[in-house]
């Protein structure tokens, strides 16, 4: 999602950090972490949370909260 909005020198560096996973079951998790992006003028950060469930497909990402 991030590559897809953000392009040219919109984009900075993105980095994530403290990252802890959590198994709720074999086929549920969430992961917690920090992000943060360097621009060229300013450096913006926060915490996200990922849930992730198995599928036939694999692991996907079903939501996605970020602030």
């Amino acid at each position: 999602m991030y590559i897809e909005t953000c392009s040219g020198e919109q984009r900075g560096i993105l980095e994530f950090s403290g990252l802890g996973i959590n198994v709720l079951s074999p086929e549920s998790a969430y992961v917690l972490g920090d992000w943060k992006v360097e621009l060229p003028d300013t450096v913006k950060q926060g915490k996200f949370t990922l849930i992730w469930m198995k599928m036939d497909e694999g692991w996907r990402i079903v939501h996605d909260h970020s602030s």
